[in-house]
């Protein structure tokens, strides 16, 4: 997961999905329906098969992060939160932990 503001989402959201399905690395990706109207970033969410693929995880950051430098986008942290994570209710906010375990900065 990483955030962007709302003028590049969808460009950059629709080259991460290319960029991953031309790798392979496409599983599941998932965008915001209906974000708040005083959202200044909103987050690109894309899924892989298990947090326990350290390879599939750091493939599939790379290639996000691909894209984002491409786009000279500034470097933004990306987060990885397991399906765990959201089925117990753990968000910014709303637990004692981090809504993350990974955790990925680039240069």
């Amino acid at each position: 997961m990483v955030f962007l503001g709302r003028e590049i989402y969808k460009n950059v959201f629709t080259e991460v999905i290319q960029n991953l399905q031309d790798k392979g690395l496409d599983y599941t990706a998932k965008t915001l329906d209906a974000p708040g109207v005083n959202e200044r970033e909103y987050p690109l969410i894309f899924y892989v098969p298990s947090f326990l693929a350290p390879q599939l995880i750091i493939e599939t950051a790379t290639s996000i992060i691909e894209v984002l430098t491409k786009n000279n986008i500034a470097k933004r942290p990306l987060m990885f939160k397991p399906d765990t994570f959201t089925y117990l209710n753990i968000y910014r906010g709303t637990a004692n932990i981090k809504p993350y375990i990974f955790i990925c900065y680039w240069r």
